[in-house]
């Protein structure tokens, strides 16, 4: 059986996660012909949904059998593949006979795209030849060496043996060993709770590979460590069956009918134009030195690239009437008997600390008044159901509350409360609420902190997006003081990893640091974008020149710096996104979407010196 795809972790365990704990246990029934495939969902159904009891069967009317004996089941998993079954029939067949079950769901594995590059780089290095796959997806570092090396696009730069010991800790045949210790909350590879890279590289460094490993995992001497390994041996073991990747796939295709050839412009521009790529579009018709077709304004228009790929939402079709504000605790109970969520993850907030300076009155009746709203529309609603031990309500707040640090150290989650700002002020406030709920109503809550988000859709009045948007504009760069404040920045699609990890795997009243290990100046951080700016629009170069030093703002702390530890070591996750990286993509999106930022540049405030009324 082949790697399994996100079909796996988009099929399971998305259908499993929205499954509420009942009064007694958690039940699931899998029915699959694959051994394998069984245990792998088993194991993320068991160590990361909340099930208690999982029964595994290998056919449709073993689990139709399984279903009936039971009172209740959370969730029915099928595999669509299954000789004699037919996916849509099977689904309808259980939800009319089997009203015992909460969820139905048919899921698959299939062929992925890394075990089709795996198959073929191995084909093309027998065949004599040399291979550069040009990804930065770490679950294909494995394949570097013998001839096979990586081109990562968005840094430009070549990964090979040195590049991988780097990001592992130990060599590419050794990769596969440490990634099944620390798994994958990505793609859903369970691995050893509280294992993380650092570690397993560690581990692996020591007992040279991951069979001897568990063959001697009761000598360790770190109870935590021994106790994680022996009792999630086989867990590992599946684990390092979803992160292997198949090199000899059956594929339909030979290496010589993959020979580089001219492109067919008619071919090329109808599917650019099908897919709205404006820019790209325009690009390639100069290359091909061709006319570009015209793009139906009626369509809209979509982000060009992999990493945007999302669509742009045009300024006008936002509509107001079709959303809640917190503040109306009205609104939020008829939302929770509507939806009746299985976990809420509060972000809503007012957050830019200039715009507090100048009206803190919106700062409090949101993020406190709020955010009490929320928690008590959140226990009326935990409350009568029954309170499900599954329900989690994850509260998002800032680093700021912690206040400023000195040149050295950092924040940890024990760090005292010490806000400076309005804005920091309310924040600390709701964290203080959300544990108090916990602690006095039992409300199962989990929190994190985060340092610094940036990327595509950050607001046009927030720092990089003004240095940004002023600079292709041929505006002044508005530096506070000296540009000497340090953030760390955390990249927005990091930041959206982690706090799913913590929804789903945090424990229960326990905060969370999440910070990108990304510490820059300000003067830096706008010396870089203009840099980028520079190259990507050189007409307006040197960009630099724009930059102007004004008075700094009331109460601006110097400098932040989050430690991360204990969602590394506790949950697995780090930061994949450099600064640079980050800053790149971000600058590029912003270069290529003028239709989303452009309208809101007319809001109030947005452009302003805001925060002098102090």
């Amino acid at each position: 059986m082949g790697h399994l795809d996100r079909t796996f972790a988009d099929g399971a365990t998305r259908a499993a996660m929205i499954v509420a704990k009942v009064a007694t246990e958690a039940v699931a029934v899998i029915a699959d012909d694959d051994e394998f495939f069984r245990m792998a969902l088993s194991a993320v159904l068991t160590q990361q949904c909340r099930i208690d009891r999982v029964i595994q069967t290998g056919s449709y009317d073993e689990a139709l059998e399984a279903i009936r004996a039971e009172e209740h089941v959370a969730i029915a998993l099928f595999d669509l593949n299954m000789p004699g079954m037919d996916g849509p029939a099977v689904l309808h067949h259980v939800r009319e006979t089997c009203p015992q079950v909460d969820k139905v769901a048919v899921v698959s594995a299939s062929r992925s795209r890394e075990d089709i590059i795996a198959t073929l780089a191995a084909r093309a290095t027998k065949a004599g030849g040399t291979v550069t796959i040009i990804s930065s997806d770490k679950d294909l570092m494995q394949l570097v060496g013998d001839g096979v090396d990586m081109l990562d696009p968005m840094k430009n730069k070549r990964i090979g043996l040195e590049e991988v010991f780097e990001k592992f800790g130990v060599a590419p045949n050794r990769v596969v060993d440490v990634q099944s210790l620390a798994g994958d909350s990505v793609d859903n590879v369970p691995g050893a709770p509280g294992i993380g890279l650092k570690t397993a590289a560690l581990l692996i460094q020591e007992y040279g590979d991951l069979d001897t490993l568990l063959a001697r995992a009761a000598e360790i001497k770190q109870p935590k460590r021994r106790e994680a390994l022996v009792e999630n041996a086989e867990q590992i073991r599946i684990s390092r069956r979803l992160v292997q990747l198949d090199g000899d796939m059956p594929l339909d295709v030979a290496l010589e009918t993959l020979e580089l050839k001219d492109p067919e412009p008619e071919t090329v521009m109808g599917f650019l134009n099908d897919m709205e790529f404006r820019t790209l579009t325009k690009r390639v018709a100069e290359r091909l030195k061709i006319d570009a077709p015209v793009l139906d304004e009626a369509k809209g228009m979509h982000v060009e690239g992999a990493h945007d790929a999302a669509p742009v939402v045009q300024q006008s079709s936002f509509d107001h009437a079709g959303y809640e504000c917190i503040r109306d605790r009205a609104a939020l109970d008829r939302i929770f008997a509507t939806h009746r969520p299985d976990a809420v993850m509060h972000l809503a907030a007012e957050s830019h600390v200039d715009r507090s300076i100048d009206g803190p009155g919106d700062f409090i009746e949101t993020n406190i008044t709020g955010t009490f709203n929320m928690l008590e529309a959140a226990r009326a609603y935990w409350t009568r159901a029954g309170k499900p031990e599954a329900f989690r309500f994850h509260h998002i707040s800032t680093d700021e509350v912690f206040g400023t640090l000195g040149d050295t150290g950092k924040f940890t989650e024990e760090t005292p409360y010490q806000p400076n700002s309005p804005y920091s002020a309310s924040k600390a406030a709701s964290d203080h609420l959300v544990r108090a709920w916990h602690e006095t109503y039992g409300l199962p809550v989990v929190m994190t902190n985060c340092s610094n988000n940036y990327g595509p859709y950050h607001f046009p009045e927030k720092l990089i997006p003004v240095v940004i948007l002023n600079a292709l504009a041929g505006k002044p760069i508005p530096v506070y003081g000296k540009g000497e404040n340090v953030r760390d920045w955390l990249f927005v699609e990091d930041h959206a990893d982690a706090l799913l990890l913590v929804v789903e795997k945090g424990a229960l009243g326990r905060s969370y640091n999440i910070g990108g290990e990304n510490e820059a100046r300000n003067i830096d951080l706008v010396r870089i974008i203009c840099g980028l700016l520079d190259e990507m629009r050189p007409d307006g170069a040197p960009h630099d020149r724009l930059i102007t030093f004004v008075t700094d703002r009331p109460g601006h702390d110097l400098r932040y710096a989050i430690d991360p530890a204990r969602i590394r070591e506790e949950l697995g996750w780090r930061p994949s996104v450099t600064l640079e990286e980050g800053l790149r993509r971000t600058v590029r999106w912003y270069l290529d979407n003028e239709a989303w930022w452009k309208p809101l540049q007319a809001r109030a405030g947005v452009g302003q010196r805001l925060g002098v009324k102090a």
